[in-house]
């Protein structure tokens, strides 16, 4: 069976900004960010900064407005999106910003992202309409050690298992896996894009 290729992006911790009580909706594809609009009677617009690259600032400009929410719908899940909401009053001068960041394991249930198990874990994530299957992916140390399509948005791992002709155990570890949605019939490899990447690790 075809499956699609995994990459593995680096990520941080995120927070949401308190001054404008920014909030986010995550689906599959589609990402809404609202705020509270700043009550000065000076205020004049918002803008809307983001970056999917590790370590750097948000500074590309995807929203300028009155608004009190942005939303893409081109949103790729498995990035890593951190958001920067400024206030401008008539003058343009700005406030210090509020941020918010999304992580690539929005959509994925459990293990919660970094989780620490004692044994095999359920995993589970938010299952995406019109899908007739999944892909999941494991890899143990960055080495794939199963792949597996089930037709519900779960998948339960176990102590032993076998694939691509091996025999392979639950270890000690760090433990990263994916999720893509499938579409159709499982031959035909119909893959949408990644619904999610998380991380966990077994002691």
């Amino acid at each position: 069976m075809s499956e699609p290729l995994s990459k593995i992006p680096d990520g941080i911790r995120y927070y949401f900004g308190r001054e404008a009580r920014l909030r986010r909706s995550v689906g599959y594809g589609v990402m809404k960010l609202s705020w509270r609009r700043p009550a000065d009677s000076d205020f004049d617009h918002v803008a809307v900064f983001v970056t999917t690259k590790p370590g750097g600032p948000p500074r590309s400009l995807v929203y300028r407005g009155r608004r009190q929410s942005y939303v893409n719908r081109r949103f790729q899940n498995g990035l890593d999106y951190r958001y920067l909401v400024v206030s401008y009053d008539k003058l343009d001068n700005a406030s210090g910003g509020a941020t918010a960041r999304v992580p690539p394991s929005a959509l994925l249930r459990t293990p919660r992202e970094g989780q620490v198990v004692r044994s095999a874990p359920l995993l589970r994530w938010t299952p995406v309409r019109k899908a007739t299957y999944y892909n999941v992916q494991l890899y143990y140390r960055g080495h794939k050690v199963l792949s597996a399509w089930p037709a519900r948005a779960r998948q339960a791992l176990k102590q032993h298992w076998s694939y691509s002709g091996r025999q392979f155990i639950l270890r000690r570890g760090p433990y990263s896996w994916f999720v893509w949605p499938g579409f159709g019939s499982r031959t035909e490899a119909r893959y949408g894009p990644l619904l999610g990447l998380g991380t966990f690790k077994v002691r």
